[in-house]
């Protein structure tokens, strides 16, 4: 469906499902050893989920510097879709504050990388 701002998603959609994808190993201007600047956490997250074309409303939001991106989400279907891109860990259920659910997805240079590069973000 859409890309909705954070708080409009969040009054609009009362189950509201998080995955966390935390970019452990990124640091602002990070380059290649090519020269190549690699792409923040937000253009790869944002990226992803374009191509992934998801279904449902959904929003996007940056934490820690960007090293953490949030992916509010009110379709289960799209959340799989995701989590198959990043191997994101098991299920935690919150308080719903922002999240019923979160998933967390630990995401290292290496799978930074190659995301980015199945994206054609270099």
């Amino acid at each position: 469906m859409a890309k909705l701002p954070w708080n409009k998603f969040y009054n609009t959609h009362h189950q509201r499902i998080c995955v966390s994808l935390q970019f452990t190993d990124y640091k602002k201007g990070s380059k290649l050893v090519s020269g190549k600047t690699i792409p923040t956490p937000n253009q790869v997250v944002a990226a992803l989920t374009k191509e992934l074309r998801l279904e449902g409303d959904y929003t996007l939001k940056s934490f820690n510097d960007g090293k953490v991106q949030v992916v509010m989400i009110s379709n289960q279907n799209d959340v799989q879709k995701i989590v198959n891109q990043v191997q994101c860990g098991p299920q935690k259920v919150g308080d719903g504050q922002p999240c019923s659910v979160t998933m967390v997805g630990i995401v290292e240079m290496q799978k930074h990388i190659s995301i980015a590069t199945q994206l054609g973000l270099f």
